[in-house]
């Protein structure tokens, strides 16, 4: 078995990474738990909708999150962690100048986005862009300890980040601070998460760095792309929350989310073989090495752990509720297998679509696109239920597959 593990990086740090986001994802989903029980439908349902907001304008931090994951990799086959240090300098900063502006535009149409997500107080979603801008920060720390394969690291980082999103955004929630102390624990959690990530980092980085190989032109020329992809998986993982938010009542907008909430539990159990994946078959392309060989068996996991978890869901929805939010969510259940079969087409999705930026291939780009504002458009059409929201997404992710398992035995 250890011979099996040594000779197999991909299951290795598949196996590293998705122990740390077992630990992680159940802190997270005790954070969710928490705050179902600490706050009303109501602001659950608010709260889920922000974190939706952060999925969607969060995204440039994303793109340069994976930029430094892939470019990280680059440097370390070539062995210059000059150049590994001079891109994260020149990363942070333009996340840097990201943040703010977005911070400075949530202030300004700070009324149309409480409006949009009927939210009373104007001032709320404005402070969760602090949160947002202190993502950005962490963006790319978290992505270059997962690009230089150091999966351990990666993983502390996530637990000791998703406990300290309990003890500060939950345990506010439990002092009587309602969603206000979630907020501002959130962003205390952001500010730690940073500096202890810069110190596991540490060990990689060299004081001088000037005459490194990092060449920022490459990089920008392979983050707008990047950001087209991300984009549109954004999109799709977090539109239908949204707008359900804007569509339906603030409690069935609560409802919908503990089903999102628990649905994605699939998505970020299956993540951890993408987060492995992708620097190894990075890593594997930059020196013409068997990089498909990496996606096949990753495609294997990822498939064979979406079809038990769509089980689980379909089998056993009336204990998950009960376990993870309570009775007073049991509407939920009905919605909760079909939503886990989006979410388990969702996770086989985002794995072509990673293994195609780990390869500099940009052609599924446009695919994701077009589904992207199908979904939307859809979803704007066809809202009378949840039942027809949940629909759309298994609708839109099954065409999606075809278009990209298409684009993939073509290429």
């Amino acid at each position: 078995m250890k011979k099996l593990f040594s000779e197999n990086p991909l299951l290795k740090g598949s196996v590293i990474v998705m122990a740390g986001s077992f630990i992680a994802s159940f802190l997270n989903y005790l954070f969710q738990f928490l705050v179902g029980r600490f706050l009303s439908p109501a602001e659950y349902g608010t709260l889920v909708s922000l974190f939706s907001i952060l999925y969607i304008v969060g995204i440039p931090g994303g793109v340069l999150g994976t930029t430094a994951t892939k470019f990280a990799s680059t440097y370390k086959a070539r062995n210059d962690f000059k150049a590994v240090t001079a891109s994260l300098v020149w990363v942070e900063k333009i996340v840097a100048i990201l943040g703010l502006s977005l911070l400075f535009l949530s202030f300004l149409f700070r009324n149309q986005l409480a409006e949009f997500l009927k939210i009373a107080d104007p001032r709320l979603p404005v402070v969760f862009f602090i949160f947002i801008a202190l993502s950005f920060l962490g963006s790319a720390p978290t992505g270059f300890l997962q690009g230089l394969s150091r999966f351990k690291a990666y993983s502390l980082a996530s637990v000791l980040s998703s406990l300290l999103k309990i003890l500060l955004g939950a345990g506010l929630a439990f002092l009587g601070f309602g969603i206000w102390g979630v907020v501002w624990g959130l962003i205390a959690m952001n500010l730690l998460s940073i500096i202890a990530c810069l110190l596991l980092l540490k060990k990689n980085l060299r004081a001088r760095f000037e005459e490194s190989l990092f060449s920022p032109t490459d990089l920008v020329q392979y983050a707008l792309p990047t950001a087209v992809v991300l984009l549109a998986l954004a999109s799709l993982y977090n539109m239908d929350v949204i707008l359900v938010k804007h569509f339906f009542s603030p409690e069935e907008a609560g409802v919908y989310s503990s089903v999102v909430m628990l649905g994605r539990i699939i998505f970020f159990g299956l993540g951890s073989v993408q987060l492995v994946m992708f620097p190894l078959s990075s890593e594997k392309f930059e020196n013409g090495g068997d990089s498909l060989g990496i996606f096949k068996k990753s495609l294997l996991l990822v498939v064979a752990g979406a079809v038990v978890g769509v089980l689980a869901y379909f089998l056993f929805p009336s204990i998950l509720v009960k376990v993870f939010f309570g009775s007073g969510y049991l509407s939920a259940v009905p919605y909760l297998g079909l939503f886990a079969v989006f979410m388990g087409l969702y996770a086989v999705v985002d794995l072509f679509s990673r293994f195609s930026l780990s390869i500099r291939n940009f052609r599924p780009a446009a695919v994701l696109v077009v589904f992207a504002i199908l979904q939307t458009g859809l979803i704007c059409f066809f809202h009378q239920t949840l039942f027809q929201i949940i629909f759309v997404n298994m609708g839109t992710m099954v065409g999606l597959l075809l278009a990209l398992g298409f684009n993939y035995l073509k290429k």
